[in-house]
C-alpha cells in the first residue's frame, strides 16, 4: 500500500521524522533546564531576585547596588545574600583588534552563597567592599555557569 501511494508515504515519513525530532529537542531542553540539578551545593535553596518598575510595568530589571545593600541588611529569611551582574564587553589590543569578553560583577559573599571555594588565591573579602576597593578576577571561560566555577 505504501508503494502504491508515494505521496502519502512521504508525508507519513516526514511527519514521523518531524515528531521524533521535536520530541528529542524538547526533552533535551527540559532535561538541561528542569531535571538536571545546578552544579552548586544546596541548589534547591538558591533564589534569584529581580526588580520591577511599577510606573512603566517593566519586570526582571537588575537591582541597583544600593537597593541590594538595603535588601541584604533587612533580609531575615535568607542565610546569605549575594549579588551579580554580567555584561558583554569588547577589549582591543595594541593593534586595535577586538576581543569579546564577559564582565561579571559580584558582591563579597558570591562564592560563599554558591558553596564554592576559590580555585586559586583567596575569596573576596567583605572589608574590601566596605572600603570601596576595586579589583578583578580573570577568567577565560565564556558561560556564566562555568565562569562562576572559574571565579570561585
Amino acid at each position: 500500500m505504501l508503494r502504491k501511494h508515494p505521496g502519502f508515504t512521504a508525508i507519513a515519513v516526514l511527519t514521523l521524522a518531524l515528531g521524533i525530532g521535536v520530541n528529542a529537542a524538547i526533552f533535551s531542553v527540559v532535561d538541561g533546564v528542569l531535571l538536571r540539578p545546578l552544579p552548586y551545593q544546596q541548589a534547591d535553596q538558591l533564589v534569584r531576585i529581580w526588580s520591577a518598575n511599577q510606573a512603566t510595568g517593566q519586570r526582571y530589571l537588575e537591582t541597583s547596588y544600593q537597593d541590594f545593600q538595603q535588601f541584604k541588611q533587612q533580609a531575615r529569611a535568607f542565610t546569605a545574600v549575594a549579588a551579580f551582574s554580567y555584561a558583554p564587553r569588547i577589549l582591543r589590543d595594541e593593534q586595535g583588534e577586538p576581543s569579546h569578553i564577559t564582565v561579571v560583577r559580584v558582591s563579597d559573599s558570591f562564592c560563599a552563597v554558591l558553596g564554592l571555594a576559590p580555585a586559586l588565591g583567596r575569596d573576596l573579602l567583605p572589608e574590601e567592599f566596605a572600603r570601596g576597593e576595586r579589583f578583578s578576577v580573570l577568567s577565560l571561560l565564556r558561560k556564566l555557569r562555568s565562569a562562576t566555577h572559574e571565579i570561585c
